[in-house]
Formats: structure tokens, C-alpha cells, sequence
């Protein structure tokens, strides 16, 4: 659910809220031939508002402000939520809500967007419960109660912690993983090459964002000048995304896993043009699911999909299944800290 509100911990931050806040205004009455003309200022706002990566695409402020808004209880649903701690690469501990029953087999990792926290998230995915499959909900280092503070550079190593827990409790059953917006890469990228599955839903590239920002609001020939105009910025920013959160080498990584794309066609955060590229170059075990575009929500929202909802159980189950027919489940072996993750159990 990105750029709803953005944090304005500085002043770059407090520049590129209220430029984004102005052209959301601006384009919400406008006809559609000067809708795209005036969309322009979102891309400008980008640049040359100078946010942080972090600023941009994290958002825990927003979580807690939706918390406190609509609570959400686990317990108000039947559902009975076992919260488990773990600490990630940087020794920050993270609280996730595990859900199983009695004769489930394989367990499927369920992270938030961008301004979700561990509640929403459970919320937003409780469709995935009940389906013989455990489901461990969690949320990144600086949201909910979780130590440490909000950073771009953790929420790979994040998964990847939550991964190691649920290959050390339930060792031989198969992983899978489903993840939305920011999620979505943070799943692609954490512990990539030791899932079954995943369900990736409106996945956001970091490092192409800006534009793919442009490419969705902007006709051509138009957007190749603004995205030449501004490439310099652009570089820059993605600098300052990790090298490990690079959809493309992470989809390469994932060989082995069957992957579900869902993805809108103008999504205007989320390329589906990339998604298809990257179904394209692994044709094997990519399949890509364009839903129709919403106005309503035009970044991705599956919980308004039942059918959706039913096409991502399915996929799943039938893959676990597959997995744990055809052979064991890999011994994580991801690069960096991912061996280093330490797990416990809070009762």
C-alpha cells in the first residue's frame, strides 16, 4: 500500500509528502489526457525531493497509525496466533504470528507491504489459513514492536530469518512464501532458492521504481525524455538500494521455485513489463496472473479477489504438495548472515 502517507522524519522527506500530497490533489479531478501531463510532478517530486530509499518504500509509521485505527485480533476470528521471536542479521529481534492445526504439513511465510504491520498482514492474508498448510505472518526490523529501525537493507535478511526458524522447527517439510508490494521483493530476494513455492503479488523492484513511476503515468514518446532527463537521479537512488534486492538475479536464484505473479497492467508502482520478462527468461516455473486494473486500487489488492485468493491457495497447496512428494526440502545455504540467524521460541 505505498505512498499513502510518507514519513517526514527530515526535511527531504517532509518535501517529497507534500509534493506527493499536491499532485495527488491535482490528479484526482483531472481529465485523463492531462492526468498523465500533470503525473509528471510525481517523478520530478522523486528526484528532486531528494528522499531516502527508506523514506520512500518503508513506511512503520503508517502501521502503527493503522493499528491504533482498527486493531486487529486474531482471537476476535477463532484464529489462536503462537507469537515466535527471531533475530535477524543484525541481532534485532522480530515477533511473527505462527498459525497451524493438528495434521498440517509444510509452512508458508506471509510478508506485508510497506505501511502493513504484523496484525494487517495477518488480516490481509487470512484467506491462506485452514488449508492443512502452517502460515507465519510477520512483519520488518523498526515495525510493530520489533527492534531496530526501518531499512531497505534489512528486509531480505529479515525473511531470511523467519525462513531459518521454520526450516529449524519443522525441518524436511517444505517452505513457501507469499508476499505483497515490498514484500513481495523481500521474499524473492531473502533466502532465494529454498522455497516451494511463492505468490508474489504486485512486486516493487527497488532499484526501477522511479521509472516504472514514469512508464505508468507518462505516454510515449514522452516518458523515454523524462526518464533520460532524469536518469542522473535516478542512479543515485539506486545506488542506494542493496545490490541483493535485484528482482532479476533473485528470480535466476529461484530455480527451484514455482512462482505465481499477480500483477495489474497499470499498476503504477508495480511493472507488470518485468514481471513478463522475468516469466519470459524462466518459463519453467513462472506463472503471471494479470487481475484487472482497479481505480479503486490500482496498486494490487487481492483481499477484493476471491478469486484471486483462490487461485493463490491453489497454487500453493498443489506445489507443497509436490515438493514434498518428489523430494526433500533443501537445507537453507543462502549467502551473508542468513547461517548467523538465530531463532527462539516465545511462548
Amino acid at each position: 500500500m505505498p505512498f499513502r502517507t510518507l514519513p517526514a522524519r527530515d526535511a527531504a522527506g517532509a518535501r517529497l509528502a507534500a509534493a506527493l500530497d499536491a499532485c495527488q490533489r491535482m490528479t484526482a479531478h483531472a481529465a485523463p489526457r492531462r492526468r498523465g501531463r500533470r503525473l509528471i510532478v510525481l517523478a520530478v517530486a522523486i528526484v528532486l525531493a531528494g528522499c531516502s530509499v527508506n523514506d520512500l518504500l518503508l513506511n512503520p509509521e503508517e502501521a502503527r497509525d493503522t493499528q491504533a485505527a482498527d486493531p486487529v485480533d486474531p482471537a476476535a476470528n477463532g484464529d489462536v496466533a503462537r507469537k515466535i521471536t527471531v533475530e535477524n542479521r543484525a541481532g534485532n529481534k522480530l515477533v511473527g504470528w505462527l498459525f497451524s492445526a493438528r495434521g498440517d504439513r509444510g509452512i508458508v511465510l506471509a510478508a506485508g507491504g510497506n505501511g502493513t504491520g504484523t496484525p494487517h498482514t495477518y488480516a490481509y492474508n487470512r484467506f491462506l489459513l485452514h488449508h492443512g498448510f502452517r502460515v507465519l505472518v510477520f512483519s520488518y526490523q523498526g515495525f510493530d514492536q520489533n527492534e531496530g529501525v526501518a531499512d531497505i537493507g534489512s528486509i531480505a535478511g529479515d525473511v531470511e530469518a523467519f525462513h531459518s526458524y521454520a526450516a529449524r522447527q519443522f525441518p524436511g517439510e517444505p517452505i513457501g512464501f507469499v508476499g505483497e508490494s515490498i514484500g513481495a521483493i523481500a521474499g524473492l530476494c531473502g533466502a532465494a532458492g529454498d522455497y516451494a513455492v511463492m505468490s508474489l503479488e504486485g512486486l516493487i523492484d527497488p532499484s526501477s521504481i522511479a521509472y516504472t513511476i514514469i512508464d505508468s503515468y507518462v505516454p510515449a514518446p514522452l516518458s523515454y525524455v523524462l526518464s533520460f532527463t532524469f536518469h542522473p537521479g535516478a542512479v543515485l537512488y539506486e545506488a542506494a538500494v542493496p545490490g541483493e534486492l535485484n528482482a532479476r538475479d533473485c528470480a535466476a536464484r529461484n530455480e527451484r521455485t514455482a512462482m505465481l505473479f499477480l500483477n495489474q497492467r497499470k499498476d503504477p508502482v508495480s511493472s507488470l513489463a518485468l514481471v513478463r520478462e522475468l516469466a519470459q527468461a524462466h518459463p519453467a516455473h513462472i506463472t503471471v496472473l494479470e487481475l484487472p486494473d482497479s481505480a479503486a486500487h490500482p496498486h494490487l489488492v487481492v483481499s477484493h479477489s476471491r478469486d484471486a485468493q483462490a487461485r493463490i491457495v491453489a497454487f500453493i497447496k498443489t506445489h507443497l504438495k509436490t515438493q514434498a512428494a518428489d523430494r526433500p526440502a533443501r537445507k537453507p545455504s543462502p549467502p551473508g548472515g542468513h547461517a548467523a540467524s538465530r531463532v527462539a521460541i516465545v511462548d
